[in-house]
């Protein structure tokens, strides 16, 4: 049944967004944990977190907000390692999750990794796992999503210039292709921003601008999260 409420809300969200503004780029409001693919949906890839996302950092929100009841600590860090050992993959977005033991090692063998023993283990038990947490649909909105995934205390100025940076990184991404924050500081990000868009905004003035975009660093120079 959650399967069909989030194939319907997909094609419903997909259709407003088409209708209501076909010239801008998609940006959405919240994100829904795909128990298939053991990842978060609708972050794009010019959202502000698109660079970090981790198999490991996203299963973990998620199980913590479906279940109060701890993993073992066998059984986290056997977790853990599996998930930090996905992330090196290029399989994101793979339903890997909706395989059999045999489909996920032939998959995994397709691109030339090792498959062990304990790795069919621990994704048999992963898959129990998230079968059970594929009975509640697992969605946060986008701001409560940047709160956990940041791990940094967000009050509701910085949401606001949180979601101003992301609204010019997209239109940056409109104008010159993907850029990355940590390849820009602040007032250079500004300048890009009036030479490229045509603003005027002013580094000197943007005090609440620059303390969030500082945060976004925070986060960027942190790598993938722990």
């Amino acid at each position: 049944m959650k399967k069909f409420i989030l194939s319907i809300l997909t094609i419903l969200l997909l259709t407003l967004s088409a209708c209501s503004n076909q010239d801008q780029l998609e940006e959405f409001d919240y994100v829904i944990y795909d128990t298939d693919s053991a990842t978060f949906l609708y972050i794009n890839e010019y959202d502000i977190l698109y660079p970090l996302q981790s198999y490991e950092k996203e299963f973990f929100i998620a199980y913590n907000h479906f279940s109060s009841e701890q993993l073992s600590e066998t059984e986290e860090n056997a977790y853990r390692n599996f998930l930090i050992k996905l992330d090196t993959l290029a399989v994101r977005g793979t339903p890997i999750f909706s395989y059999s033991s045999d489909q996920f090692r032939d998959f995994l063998e397709q691109s030339d990794t090792t498959v062990t023993i304990e790795d069919i283990f621990v994704f048999n038990s992963m898959k129990n796992v998230l079968e059970e947490m594929d009975k509640e649909s697992i969605t946060f909105e986008k701001h409560d999503f940047v709160q956990l995934y940041s791990n940094e205390e967000i009050n509701e100025e910085m949401f606001h210039s949180y979601d101003e940076i992301q609204d010019l990184i997209t239109e940056l991404h409109m104008t010159i292709g993907n850029i990355s924050i940590l390849d820009y500081t602040f007032e250079e990000f500004i300048e890009l921003v009036n030479q490229e868009l045509g603003t005027t905004y002013t580094a000197e003035t943007n005090t609440s601008l620059k303390e969030t975009y500082e945060m976004i660093e925070r986060i960027y120079q942190k790598g993938e999260p722990e």
